[in-house]
């Protein structure tokens, strides 16, 4: 994977994409998946791309990058950290979402059955009550 974030790196169409590699460990993983919504609790790397440009004529060039990257690193990710998602209309929210939740999703959705069954509050990355 490191060789494919090297690659990716030299592709940046920019020099402020900046690209975050960091630990995830201590507390986080001690707590059981079950126990939180929040599924990734192995000892491990969290790892995010973010395009950034300030020219509106870089924009295809720095989201074509940071889609680029997903797809080469996803292969080596076991889930998505909700946080870093935003909508992506150009792909599946629903398959994006349910990957950041992993085996937690269905009972989010029991949750949002219960307290949100009119989905009042959608307009975040949304689990719907179906």
């Amino acid at each position: 994977m490191i060789g494919v974030l090297i690659e990716q790196n030299d592709k940046r169409p920019n020099p402020i994409s900046p690209r975050l590699l960091f630990r995830m460990h201590g507390q986080m993983c001690e707590t059981p998946v079950e126990a939180t919504a929040f599924p990734q609790r192995r000892v491990g790397w969290d790892y995010d791309v973010i395009a950034q440009w300030t020219e509106p004529k870089q924009a295809e060039s720095c989201i074509a990058w940071a889609r680029e990257t997903w797809d080469v690193v996803s292969p080596y990710a076991d889930g998505v950290y909700i946080n870093h998602l935003d909508h992506d209309h150009d792909h599946d929210d629903d398959v994006r979402i349910r990957s950041a939740y992993g085996a937690n999703y269905d009972r989010r959705v029991d949750v949002k059955r219960k307290y949100d069954p009119g989905n009042f509050f959608r307009l975040n990355i949304n689990i719907p009550p179906e």
